[in-house]
């Protein structure tokens, strides 16, 4: 079943601050990278448990809110 992906603020902050950095050198290359991110965010509807979970969470809430894909 597919499951919703919802960005969080800080998500679409690092993003913008990633893509502006990468973007003095290569305005091509900066795009390319938020492409590809978000390509692979809308994958995870469908993929959404694929990978390994991260163990270094303090409460078990937010170890299920985060994965690590293995790509």
């Amino acid at each position: 079943m597919a499951k919703k992906v919802k960005w969080t603020a800080a998500a679409w902050s690092d993003l913008e601050e990633a893509a502006d950095y990468i973007a003095r050198d290569s305005p091509n290359y900066a795009a390319a990278m938020v492409r590809e991110v978000r390509e692979a965010a809308r994958s995870l509807s469908g993929l959404a448990e694929r990978g390994r979970m991260f163990q270094s969470f303090e409460n078990q809430e937010s170890a299920n809110s985060w994965w690590e894909t293995i790509g």
